[in-house]
């Protein structure tokens, strides 16, 4: 009774699918979050990496799939020392994130399945600083790298159109959790905490 009565609420009472962890490919965009701390505000005024990505799900039972994922995000704004300009630099963060896990739902309808997922996360992170973007080799631009690792625990909302018998859907979903990873550290230019809210919006086909 309770399945039916979330089913008429969402969208007006579609019956339920037979199937739910179906296969999954999709393209996203999002935004995860970063301890909001002065390093960091070297990059961006705000305490949050904007990005974008792409997901794959293949299901291994009724209702669970192992997910993996991409994530690319940047930020950059350019520093001025002085009032005159002097000195001026541009510095940009770099960020590309793999991840893989597990993904459950709950098949309340054909059109709306609600879902939590768990996945490991590994990170290669990025800072450059140069006082010359016109020039590519630029002597005096400092680059530095760490890959970070940790974890994301988020829960979701999957909205499905199926089409050609059931057999295909196109999906959007939103999801919301929050991702730690170990510092970054970049040598002499210090080091960034990777933690906060994640957030997803995505939008793909499931078959």
């Amino acid at each position: 009774m309770i399945r039916k009565s979330l089913c008429l609420l969402v969208l007006a009472g579609s019956p339920a699918a037979a199937l739910a962890a179906d296969r999954e490919i999709s393209l996203e965009l999002g935004t995860t979050g970063h301890a909001a701390e002065d390093n960091w505000f070297l990059f961006s005024g705000q305490d949050a990496l904007p990005g974008f990505g792409a997901r794959l799900g293949w299901p291994v039972h009724e209702r669970v799939a192992v997910i993996a994922g991409w994530q690319h995000g940047a930020r950059g704004t350019t520093v001025s020392p002085g009032d005159d300009g002097a000195g001026e630099f541009a510095a940009a963060y770099y960020a590309d994130a793999w991840s893989a896990g597990a993904k459950a739902d709950w098949g309340i309808c054909r059109w709306f399945r609600p879902y939590a997922t768990v996945q490991a996360v590994g990170q290669r992170a990025m800072v450059r600083l140069d006082d010359d973007t016109g020039e590519d080799d630029n002597p005096n631009q400092i680059q530095r790298s760490d890959f970070a690792v940790g974890g994301l625990a988020a829960g979701g909302l999957d909205f499905r159109v199926p089409f050609a018998q059931d057999r295909f859907a196109v999906a959007s979903y939103l999801e919301l959790g929050y991702q730690l990873l170990t510092p970054s550290d970049f040598d002499e230019l210090g080091s960034l905490q990777n933690r906060g809210l994640a957030f997803r919006w995505g939008l793909g086909f499931r078959f």
